[in-house]
C-alpha cells in the first residue's frame, strides 16, 4: 500500500484522496504531521483527522477567516473535536477554551497541545448543553470522532458525559474579551446556543456555526428556528466559498440536504 506521507505530497486531486480515504477508513493508520507549525500526531483513518494530515488543516478557508477575526482576543471552540480550529488558531488567541464532550478526544487533543507546550489552551471536557450538571449519554461515531452525538449517530458504543453552558462556564471563570466562538456539536447546537444567550448578549463575538438538516431534525429543531434565534441579538448572516464573502439569504435553509456553516457578525 502506499504510504500516507508519499500519497500526500504526490497526489493532489480530490477524488483520489477520497478514494484512499475510503481504502483506510474506520483503520487505525497513525502519522506525524504539522498543523499552523504545531507538531500533532494523527489517526487518519478517522476523516478529519485525515484531511488535517492531507491539507495541513481542516475546513482551512474558515480557519483562516476566524484568525483574522480573534485580534488577540479570546476564542471558544464548542466541539472543538481532535482540535482542527484549536491547533489551527491558538497562536492568534491570547486564549482559547476548548470544549468537547469526549474523555478519550480530549485526551488526544491534550496530547498534541502537550506535545508543543502549548500553554493558552484550556481543554473542558464538558458537554455543551442549555442547562449545567446534566448526565447524558454520548453516541460514540463509528466513521469518526466529529461525528459523536447526543443523538443515535449508528454506533452502538455510548460515553457518559456532563453538561455545562457557556454561560455558567464563563460568569464562573470571568472570561473577558471573547472575540470569536465556533459552534459544531452534532445535532445539539441549537440547545447549545440558547445556554451561551448572555455571553453572545454581552460579548458580541463572531460566530460560526454549523447548519444541516440532518443534525437539526436529529436534534428536533428546525434550521429556520435556530437561525432567526441567532438573528435576534442583532447579528447579520454571512456564507464563506472560494474567498467569496457573502450575506446568507433565509430562504436557502430550506434547500434539500442544506449543509453550510454560517458566519454571524454583530451589526
Amino acid at each position: 500500500m502506499v504510504t500516507p506521507y508519499l500519497f500526500k505530497y504526490v497526489v493532489h486531486s480530490s477524488r483520489l484522496r477520497r478514494a484512499y480515504y475510503n481504502s483506510i477508513k474506520n483503520q487505525d493508520v497513525f502519522v506525524r504531521s504539522k498543523i499552523s507549525g504545531l507538531r500533532v500526531n494523527l489517526n487518519i483513518g478517522d476523516f478529519v483527522q485525515f484531511y488535517m494530515f492531507m491539507e495541513g488543516g481542516f475546513e482551512k478557508e474558515f480557519c483562516r477567516f476566524m484568525s483574522s477575526q480573534i485580534n488577540g482576543g479570546v476564542f471558544l471552540d464548542v466541539g472543538a473535536n481532535v482540535g482542527a480550529y484549536t491547533l489551527s488558531l491558538c497562536r492568534k488567541a491570547s486564549r482559547v477554551y476548548a470544549f468537547e464532550a469526549s474523555k478519550t478526544t480530549c485526551e488526544l487533543l491534550q496530547a498534541n497541545l502537550d506535545l508543543n507546550s502549548v500553554d493558552n489552551v484550556t481543554v473542558v471536557n464538558r458537554a455543551v448543553f442549555n442547562e449545567s450538571g446534566r448526565a447524558l449519554r454520548l453516541n460514540l461515531s463509528p466513521d469518526a470522532t466529529a461525528c459523536n452525538s447526543m443523538f443515535q449517530n449508528g454506533g452502538d458504543q455510548w460515553e457518559d458525559v456532563e453538561t455545562i453552558t457557556i454561560d455558567r462556564y464563563v460568569a464562573e471563570n470571568g472570561i473577558e474579551n471573547i472575540t470569536t466562538m465556533k459552534v459544531d456539536v452534532e445535532g445539539s447546537d441549537y440547545l447549545a446556543m440558547l445556554g451561551a444567550a448572555e455571553t453572545i448578549r454581552a460579548k458580541r463575538p463572531v460566530l460560526l456555526c454549523e447548519f444541516f438538516c440532518g443534525w437539526a431534525e436529529k436534534g428536533n429543531f428546525s434550521l429556520e428556528s435556530y437561525f432567526d434565534y441567532l438573528m435576534g441579538f442583532g447579528y447579520d448572516a454571512f456564507t464563506l466559498k472560494k474567498k467569496r464573502f457573502e450575506r446568507f439569504l433565509r430562504s436557502r435553509l430550506s434547500e434539500p440536504g442544506f449543509n453550510e456553516n454560517l458566519i454571524f457578525i454583530s451589526r
